[in-house]
Parts: C-alpha cells; structure tokens; sequence
C-alpha cells in the first residue's frame, strides 16, 4: 500500500511528460521552419504517442479544425489530421510490437460488436462506388480522406479509450479546439479577416472557408458543453465555452447550423428531463436569438425580410436548394443502385438541371444527407448509415435515461443530442463529407460504443 502512491505519481509524470512532448511535437509539425525540425516533430510526436496513445489520438482531434490549413513542406502541403493519425497509428503499432516482444500478451480491444456490420457495409458500399466513379482519382482521394482515415480513427479510438474517463478526455479536446474557433469567429466579427461578406451582413467562419462549415462544427459540439453544464461539477468552464460556441454559432447567419443545433438543444431538454433540463435549453435558445437581434441591429444594411426571403421557395437560396434536389433526384433515377461515386457531384449535376434555369455550377454536394450518401454511396451506403445510427440510439439511449454516473449520463445525453445536430443540419447541408465533420462522426459512434459496453456488462450483471 506505501508503494502504491509512488506508482500513481510516476504514472502521473510519465503521462505529463508525454504531454508535453506531444504538444512539442506538434508544435515543430505546424510551425517548426524547414523540413528537419518538421520530422524532428513528428518523431518527438510519434515516441510521445507510442507512451501515451490516447494523448496522441487527441492531438488528431486538436488539429480538425486545421485541416484546411495544410504545412508545406517543399512541394508537399500535409494535413495536420492526416498527418497524426498516421503518426497515432505507427505509435500503437509499435507499442502492440513492443509488447509482443516483451511477451505481454496484447490488450483486447474494447468494442461492442454491434457497430461492426453497419461499418462493414459502409466501407463496401464506398468500395462498390469505385465501379461507377468516372473521376476515379477524385473518387480514390476520397475514399482515403473520408471514409478509410476517420474508420482507422474510429478503430484505434476503440482500442485507445478503455474508460469513460477517456472518452471524456477525447471529447474534452475536441470541445477546447471548437471554443477556440469560436473565439476567433468573434474576433472577425469585429475585427475583420477571414469572414464572409453578403449583403452587408458579416458572417463569421473561423478557420474555415464557409460561415456554413463553422456552424456545422458548433452545432457538434455545443450539446456536450451543455450537458456538462448540467450534470458535471465545475460547471462554469462549460458554460463560458458554450456561451462562446453559441455567440458565434449566431454570427455565422447560418440557417441550417441554427435549426439543427435548436433540435439538439430541444432533445437534450427531452433527455435530461425536468425544469432545469428545458431552462437551460431556453437558454442556451436565447443567447442565440440575442446574438442573432443584435447583430441585426448592429448592421443597417441587413433587414429581417433578408432572413424570411432564405424560407421563400421561389427565391435565393431555398430556390436553389430545391432545384439542386429535384437534379440530385433525376440522377438517383438513372443510378439508384451504386448513384455516381464519390466526389463525382459536381461535375455531373450540371447536364440534370433544366435549361434556363439560373444555378450554381459549382456546388459540390446535394445538401441533403440522404440525397449525398445515396449519390456518393449508393442505396447500401444510405442503408449503413441508417444502420449505423439506429445502433448508436439505442446502445446510447438507456445511458442517457439511466440512473448511472453523471458523467455517463453527461456523455451519452450529449452524443444523442449531437446526432441530432448531424441529422437535422444535414438535411439541407453537408454533414459528412467534410475531414473534421466525418472524424466527429466516428469519435461520437467511438463514445458510444464505449457506452455501450457499460450498458451490456450492466446487462449482464443484472
């Protein structure tokens, strides 16, 4: 018993000092000049990681939001996530072989075996693609970039989080680097940069290219801070961050970031239950709102009738989004079974929209999650999803509803209602087929199947 507190410290210190030397690491990676520092990086990264493998999958989740901002290196531009995740995925190679070499035996991954047929069809849905891509190294590109590089995250995040207290962790990662988004997005609202101007209305967008694309990030992640909020203590961190999420979450102007994340509020309200649960949705539906008028006010140019004119079917952008429906169905006509393959959109749209039909040329998905999947995928990649989903609700739900651990509850209240965001945003946006939005995807069904295993061993004991 004395040396068991000697132990716990060293095994503190040791994961201190991985930290660190991940954050170093990555640190030379983004902004270490010339290629030597930038390999010495991803080495300090890589050994760091081989000692702490949860850490360095974190630091895949700390760099989403850069993932458009790509290191050049020479003629090569390297994504951040990509970049980790490979150098993740050498570390737990090294460390199950280190292991192997020591005669240990390796850890069993922790998985509910449920979530692996809907995977498996997912992945050959996107495979069987390939046979009808006319663009096939576009189709190839994505095939890497969204589909096989967020499963190896989902597998290795399987294998890495052995806890709730890890999964936690994950999320609490994902959660600082959204906020710091965030604080940029405000910063633009006022400062200026990188920001959409239409109409006078400035609409923020972070480290993105697109209002929209920043939107679908918070909508992801201001139900977790909120359902931390209300069932984990220090409270006031979470609720600072959401104010910040959801403040910027306003200034994106975004429509469909603003009704999916009201459906995720409103079924976080319906999971947590009680007065306090929908006062808190109120709230956080409010500090929206407030944003919403007050950047109204603050800006003459833009006028409420701007706002109403997007629900007009006869105008702007619903106008558009319906013609491009009405395209992406008269394609799914000719191609219901495999659609067209992935990243294969927008250059085949085009010829379905009738003539003298003013459109965008350049839209690269049909802002529909079932109408993208059924295109990129096929009718078995829409069939995945829903299976996919299906699975997580109910692993995930009696976790939600139980009477388990705050921080269980907290985790599975907020997953749920961030599917929820994926599902509602998605119906008039993209919602997967972006790099962080599909790891978002896979570190949530990762959180819950981790839930799902405390839901099964409760099963079991009872």
């Amino acid at each position: 018993m004395i040396g068991a507190p000697r132990v716990s410290m060293a095994k503190r210190n040791r994961d201190a000092l991985a930290i660190a030397s991940l954050i170093a690491g990555l640190g030379l990676m983004l902004w270490g000049p010339g290629l030597i520092l930038a390999g010495l990086g991803a080495t300090v990264y890589t050994v760091a990681a081989t000692l702490l493998p949860r850490a360095g999958l974190g630091g895949v989740v700390a760099t989403l939001p850069l993932y458009l901002l790509p290191r050049q290196l020479g003629g090569l531009a390297i994504s951040m996530p990509e970049a980790t995740l490979l150098l993740c995925t050498v570390a737990v190679g090294l460390r199950g072989l280190a292991g192997r070499l020591r005669g240990q035996r390796g850890v069993p991954a922790l998985c509910s075996g449920a979530f692996d047929p809907p995977i498996a069809l997912f992945l050959a849905a996107a495979l069987l693609s390939l046979l009808v891509s006319e663009y096939l190294r576009l189709s190839l590109r994505e095939l890497r970039t969204l589909i096989v590089e967020p499963l190896v995250f989902f597998y290795l995040a399987r294998h890495v989080i052995r806890t709730v207290e890890d999964a936690s962790r994950m999320l609490d990662v994902l959660l600082a680097a959204a906020t710091i988004v965030a604080l940029i997005g405000i910063a633009q609202f006022f400062v200026g940069g990188a920001v959409t101007d239409v109409e006078g209305v400035r609409r923020v967008q972070g480290t993105y290219t697109s209002p929209n694309h920043l939107g679908l990030l918070l909508g992801r992640v201001v139900p977790f801070l909120l359902a931390g909020v209300w069932l984990l203590p220090r409270r006031w961190p979470r609720a600072a961050a959401a104010a910040i999420c959801v403040s910027a979450l306003g200034l994106t102007f975004s429509l469909g970031a603003w009704l999916g994340t009201l459906a995720a509020l409103l079924a976080l309200a319906a999971l947590l239950g009680g007065r306090r649960a929908l006062a808190m949705a109120a709230v956080g539906a409010a500090i929206l709102a407030t944003v919403v008028i007050l950047a109204i006010l603050a800006v003459p140019a833009l006028r409420v009738e701007r706002l109403a004119a997007r629900l007009d079917p006869a105008q702007g952008t619903t106008l558009v989004r319906l013609q491009l429906w009405q395209a992406s169905l008269a394609v799914l006509r000719e191609q219901p079974l495999l659609g067209i393959g992935l990243d294969n959109f927008v250059y085949r749209y085009p010829s379905y929209v009738p003539s003298g039909v003013v459109m965008e040329p350049n839209l690269s998905h049909p802002h529909n999650l079932i109408l993208q999947l059924w295109l990129q995928l096929g009718l078995a990649g829409v069939v995945a999803m829903a299976w996919l989903l299906t699975v997580f609700i109910r692993r995930v739900l009696p976790r939600a509803r139980g009477s388990g651990p705050p921080a269980e509850r907290a985790l599975a209240a907020g997953a749920l209602a961030s599917m929820t965001d994926f599902v509602v945003h998605g119906a008039i946006d993209n919602s997967y087929f972006l790099v962080d939005m599909a790891f978002i995807f896979w570190l949530t069904i990762a959180v819950g199947n981790r839930l799902a295993l405390r839901s099964e061993s409760s099963s079991v004991s009872s």
